[in-house]
């Protein structure tokens, strides 16, 4: 995300450490050769600090930011926190934290050593209810914002994939597994596709592969 559309708060967080592997370091991690520096086989001590966004009531006022925003709406649709930030039930305080050290899937290709695993992470945002004892800061979240956020190309908002599953930009080194803008319909023929060529191009390789669903024969 860039910079410029974030609060200082939100600046904190380390972004560079949500990069996922690239088109052209397939071959790094087929051969074992992935340097040590790339983010997503580091596992830092970084990634177990949550990042402290203030008080809910204070991420409201930030309207200039893009994710504070997003928070705030996102929030506020659950109806659960007051307009003053504060939880329905018993007044208290909110809080929010950013968390960068939640696994989102485990990346790796066959014969390869499991211990050269490449790790994906994705960012969250926990609330906590200040002096609640199960939901404070430093206990379990009250609310997860979890599954919000995906790490993509810069643009990848305004792509629109061809028939190959390709995206426009041939010359961008495309993030693995990067998002884009999905569009509010689903296209069932898209979906064959996706089944026959894991059914017939990956062999055993997708063992959690269930059966596929009758609507898609």
């Amino acid at each position: 995300m860039e910079s410029s559309r974030l609060c200082g708060v939100c600046r904190s967080i380390d972004w560079k450490l949500l990069r996922l592997p690239v088109e052209s370091e397939i071959p790094l991690i087929q051969n074992y050769e992935l340097p040590r520096k790339y983010p997503y086989i580091s596992n830092a001590k970084v990634r177990q600090t949550k990042i402290d966004l203030g008080n809910l009531a204070d991420i409201k006022l930030r309207t200039q930011c893009e994710l504070c925003s997003y928070i705030s709406n996102y929030l506020e649709s659950r109806n659960v926190y007051t307009k003053d930030g504060r939880s329905s039930a018993g007044g208290h305080v909110v809080k929010c934290r950013a968390d960068i050290g939640r696994q989102a899937a485990i990346f790796r290709f066959p014969n390869v050593d499991s211990n050269e695993s490449v790790t994906l992470f994705r960012l969250s945002i926990t609330t906590h209810l200040e002096g609640h004892p199960a939901h404070d800061v430093d206990n379990v979240a009250h609310l997860l914002m979890d599954n919000h956020f995906q790490t993509c190309n810069v643009g990848a908002g305004t792509i629109h994939v061809n028939e190959n599953f390709r995206g426009p930009r041939p010359s961008i080194d495309m993030a693995l597994f990067g998002g884009r803008v999905r569009s509010q319909l689903l296209n069932v023929e898209w979906v064959k596709r996706w089944i026959g060529i894991c059914e017939h191009e990956h062999d055993d390789l997708c063992n959690s592969l269930l059966s596929t669903p009758d609507m898609f024969k």
